[in-house]
């Protein structure tokens, strides 16, 4: 069941996210027929530390948790000795007591809606670590959009632009290094069929210097198709000694 649901609670929202909040700066906000609750709640919300929105980070947020559970577990004590007490008959312990309880299901309610915001970001986080093993973009994109805070937003995409960029890198030095087997199949195939000793010679060193300015890549994410010539390499080496034999 949807927390919303479950609390009976309405949810200002850019748009929907799962059975919670996919928010820009939204906060939880009540949704109920009892007018006073609502009235106690909105009041509530005002206040620093009682709001749930994508820029609270898990730590302020856990702290605010706490401060929120000691005080409506304070109102439940006082409601329950207002309750019990030698006055409690009387018209002043009554609105007392009223005022207490509405305290406390107010708090409450806000701190459920808190606890269950930070056990979905904790699923979030889960989704992220796995992302980081696997490391390719497909996986990245796939949980583009369900941060549940500015932080955790920040890091997908942060990653989605390196593994982006690390691609790009890897077919523009896939580009050089295709031209750069155009030319050693051009220069081997002119050392295969040259007899001219000077032109094997003069061949062979731009053989020598192309294969110098052989570049290794590293530092690509895993699924990043590299196409290199290190096989070229060999057999142009190959092909090389064989031609110079002859």
């Amino acid at each position: 069941m949807a927390i919303n649901k479950a609390l009976n609670i309405g949810v200002k929202r850019a748009h929907k996210q799962g059975d919670w909040l996919g928010f820009d700066a939204v906060e939880v906000y009540p949704k109920t027929t009892d007018k006073p609750l609502s009235e106690k709640i909105d009041k509530l919300l005002l206040l620093e530390g009682a709001k749930i929105n994508e820029s609270i980070d898990n730590n302020t947020m856990d702290d605010q948790i706490n401060k929120l559970t000691i005080w409506r577990d304070s109102e439940k004590a006082k409601f329950e000795a207002t309750k019990s007490g030698k006055n409690a008959g009387r018209q002043s312990q009554i609105d007392a007591y009223n005022d207490q309880v509405l305290q406390y299901n107010a708090l409450n309610m806000i701190v459920n809606a808190m606890k269950k915001e930070r056990k979905l970001r904790d699923a979030v986080d889960a989704q992220i670590a796995s992302a980081q093993t696997i490391d390719t973009l497909d996986e990245w994109n796939k949980i583009k959009n369900i941060w549940r805070s500015t932080e955790q937003k920040k890091t997908i995409l942060d990653n989605i632009r390196r593994v982006e960029a690390a691609i790009k890198a890897s077919e523009e030095a896939a580009k050089v290094e295709a031209a750069k087997q155009a030319k050693l199949n051009e220069l081997n195939n002119k050392m295969a069929t040259t007899t001219d000793p000077n032109e094997k010679k003069a061949i062979a060193s731009q053989i020598a210097a192309l294969m110098g300015n052989v570049s290794t890549q590293t530092g690509l994410p895993k699924g990043v198709l590299y196409i290199g010539i290190g096989v070229a390499v060999v057999v142009g080496i190959w092909i090389t000694l064989r031609a110079i034999r002859k």
